[in-house]
């Protein structure tokens, strides 16, 4: 009973609103017993998210045992995800961006983490598939279901078509690798490669230790103290961030470093802002450049995994941090950009209505979003990552394009007293 006025109070009023106080004020009891059963808020809403996971995995655990082929796995397991999100959504997203709570005892991706080994192990087992990729494969195509959950969160969308989409396309991209990986296993990370990134690592760190006083211009002065930021940021974590800390790094006094950047939080924003913009410029360079859909595909895909697999746990980190992240640049990695320039062209080229060829893009994005936190958090083959994703978006775009024509295209209905067939 606590945690469900604790969840109204979230999804209704957000995190904010949530004390011991308020709570036990819904409830109908006192403070002192809501104190009994829960130490603190952060305990709480720990405990509130635990209940979200554990439900959702129980329903996608039912779904999965259901199915006896995988496209009823794919299908059943994304009606059960899409639907549970539609009601729940916002309540685990805003719990998720706590990250006091998301980071306590159960990783946010673990609500379908059974799921994705289940699938993985469908792969293996029917297909074929190497054990090596059966996983990434599995993570990277959950992707899409993840990104129409943000889609519905967010937008004011029909349930069933944004379901549809989801599902024909991830069904294409399943197959796709699947045909890919009967014969052959993908290549296997090589320790020495390893060995030689930790180098290369170690040796940028040893050349920023020494600090040599020059006389910058104010704009090189504060790129200088961005990214021994964003150094100390992908090696230490934000919690190492201090403007004391950087200026020793940077060589320069803490008044100068005060006189860029008043405060931690606007020196982590600025870093964040320079990270959206770096990307958006490299991924609008690459779709300007390209002349097919396949060549945008795969060339915006290797420019956005080369820049995850270098800045991704940079961003990743400040992407934890709420009052960072919404600042400034609300899509997910500068995404929106070329989300809409894509769209654009599904619509203008293959007849695809511009709302609908917005969700596909949006659902689209999850493939690569996907394996950016894949290869953050995985010691994987780059490049296996990097053909395994774009031969997925290829097959799914291809799949849901073919579907748009024919039975997702809207009618075109003439009014029932103008129709030659009225009575």
């Amino acid at each position: 009973m606590i945690l469900d006025h604790a969840a109204k109070l979230i999804a209704h009023e957000g995190v904010s609103a949530v004390s011991m106080e308020s709570v036990s004020n819904e409830a109908g009891i006192s403070k002192v017993l809501a104190y009994k059963y829960y130490a603190s808020v952060t305990v709480l809403l720990q405990a509130l998210l635990a209940r979200e996971y554990r439900h959702l995995r129980g329903l996608l655990q039912v779904a999965a045992e259901d199915s006896e082929t995988l496209e009823q796995l794919v299908r059943q397991s994304t009606k059960v995800y899409l639907t549970y999100t539609e009601e729940h959504g916002l309540l685990i997203e805003r719990l998720e961006a706590e990250p006091s709570v998301a980071n306590y005892g159960d990783p946010p991706e673990s609500s379908h983490a059974e799921t994705v080994m289940y699938l993985a192990q469908v792969l293996h087992d029917n297909f074929n598939v190497g054990a090596d990729v059966a996983l990434p494969i599995a993570e990277i195509s959950y992707g899409l279901p993840v990104a129409a959950a943000h889609y519905i969160i967010h937008n004011d969308t029909k349930l069933q078509t944004v379901e549809d989409i989801t599902v024909t396309m991830m069904l294409a991209s399943l197959e796709s690798t699947q045909k890919k990986y009967q014969s052959s296993r993908a290549v296997l990370v090589k320790p020495e490669s390893k060995e030689r990134d930790q180098l290369i690592l170690l040796t940028s760190r040893t050349g920023a230790s020494s600090k040599t006083r020059t006389r910058l211009s104010p704009k090189a002065r504060k790129a200088m103290i961005l990214d021994h930021a964003a150094k100390l940021i992908a090696n230490e974590g934000v919690s190492a961030v201090s403007i004391e800390r950087v200026s020793v790094e940077a060589g320069i006094s803490k008044a100068l470093a005060y006189n860029h950047y008043s405060s931690v939080e606007s020196l982590l924003k600025a870093v964040l802002t320079r990270e959206y913009r770096h990307l958006r410029r490299l991924q609008r360079d690459t779709v300007e450049s390209t002349d097919t859909l396949e060549q945008m595909v795969q060339q915006s895909t290797r420019v956005y995994l080369s820049y995850i697999k270098e800045h991704g746990l940079l961003i990743e980190r400040l992407e934890a941090e709420p009052a960072i992240a919404d600042y400034g640049d609300p899509s997910e990695y500068g995404n929106a950009a070329t989300v809409m320039y894509l769209a654009q062209i599904l619509n203008d080229n293959f007849n695809v209505e511009i709302e609908t060829a917005l969700t596909i893009v949006e659902i689209s994005y999850g493939l690569p979003t996907a394996a950016g936190r894949y290869i953050i958090h995985n010691n994987s083959d780059f490049q296996t990552i990097e053909d395994i994703v774009a031969k997925m978006v290829l097959a799914s775009l291809a799949s849901i394009q073919e579907k748009c024509q024919t039975s997702m295209k809207r009618l075109r209905k003439r009014d029932i007293k103008e129709s030659r067939w009225a009575l």
